[in-house]
């Protein structure tokens, strides 16, 4: 390996050189040479000397042209080699420093801020979340979910159920942490969000409506403005019957266009929203309300447990597929919040076990910690 510490060595002085004042380096030059030592680098298992390498091909790409695509690519590249590096140091439980994740946070950070000026906010908006999840993976608790609330910021204009889930990593970070007061910031931020796109199917029909009715009247004034449209005459005319078949028929293409184009404009909602976000809404209520339980606030807990038997009487009238929370685990969730109110700790495990089933992964592991600090009373 020194033999290649001493290539990179030698390439990194020939830039540093200036033999000839008025004449630059030869970065083409230089980039290929990194990269044969970087090859060589990953092949022998060392990425972290590999990350240098790319690094060092970022800084030439930016000599050759200023935040460019290609010099963006070497930051990621390098934070992945770095991230790489850690994550097999983790999993082979080797006492590991940490001295080179905020290295890799960087890396990834110089990448952002280029495309930030190519406005890919798209790219931005992963680049986060790829970094908060291998933060999350390194036990990086507190920075994973501060870069998964930067990538819901990013993702909510673009992509909701993005951000929603970006948002839900996020508060498995601080419950993880056991801070259940951030959980529920970001909790209430998933329910803005899926309330926002979940406008009743009545009030989008009638701006469907409204705005089609607009669009015709608007449409039909300047047509009967236009003397040359012999298709308008015939119609004020009532002359000829194939004429007046034909003109119905171009009329409803007319109006068929005028709903595809509203259509586009995302004035009704999409088939994924109307189905998948008021389940994202009852979901992140049960969250919340077991949340509010494991804090002792109680009236919170009483008022989510309100709003989401609101939230299933809205969603079984406007939508055919009911929710999957039947009255039974309502319930059954209202025995839990009088069991911890009243501190009955020894009726805990029989409604825990029947709310198992109805409960994904992150509440029930909510609904263990509310089991053991009740238990801890005893």
């Amino acid at each position: 390996m020194s033999h290649l510490i001493d290539s990179y060595k030698l390439i990194s002085q020939k830039l540093k050189k200036k033999k000839f004042p008025m004449r630059k380096p030869n970065y083409s030059e230089a980039v290929d040479q990194y990269t044969q030592v970087m090859n060589s680098f990953k092949r022998e298992g060392n990425n972290i000397y590999a990350a240098f390498c790319c690094l060092s091909i970022g800084r030439c790409e930016q000599a050759i042209k200023a935040s460019s695509s290609a010099e963006a690519s070497c930051y990621i590249d390098a934070g992945y080699l770095i991230w790489e590096n850690e994550i097999s140091t983790n999993e082979s439980e080797i006492i590991s420093f940490e001295e080179n994740i905020p290295e890799a946070i960087n890396c990834y950070l110089l990448a952002i801020k280029i495309y930030q000026n190519y406005k890919r906010f798209s790219i931005m908006g992963t680049l986060y979340f790829e970094m908060a999840s291998i933060l999350k993976r390194l036990n990086k608790l507190e920075e994973g979910a501060e870069y998964f609330q930067k990538a819901a910021e990013i993702q909510r204009t673009e992509s909701p159920i993005s951000a929603i889930n970006s948002l839900k990593e996020a508060a498995y970070c601080k419950i993880m942490e056991w801070d259940y007061k951030g959980a529920c910031d970001y909790l209430d931020l998933i329910v803005n969000i899926a309330g926002e796109t979940t406008q009743p199917l009545e009030s989008r029909m009638n701006q469907l409506s409204l705005l089609n009715t607009t669009t015709n009247s608007s449409f039909d004034q300047i047509n009967n403005n236009s003397n040359h449209n012999n298709f308008f005459n015939n119609i004020n005319n009532n002359n000829n019957n194939n004429n007046n078949n034909n003109n119905n028929n171009n009329n409803n293409n007319l109006n068929n266009n005028i709903n595809n184009n509203i259509n586009n404009n995302t004035i009704l909602p999409s088939s994924v929203s109307m189905s998948l976000y008021p389940f994202i809404l009852i979901e992140t209520r049960v969250s919340l309300f077991l949340l509010y339980i494991l804090q002792d606030s109680f009236s919170k807990s009483q008022a989510q447990l309100s709003k989401l038997v609101n939230d299933i009487n809205e969603q079984h009238s406007q939508y055919s597929a009911g929710s999957e929370l039947s009255e039974e685990t309502i319930a059954i969730l209202n025995n839990l919040l009088i069991a911890c109110e009243r501190k009955e700790v020894n009726g805990l495990p029989a409604i825990q076990r029947e709310l198992w089933s109805s409960l994904n992964d992150v509440q029930n592991d909510i609904l263990q910690r509310i089991w053991c600090a009740n238990k801890m009373l005893l």
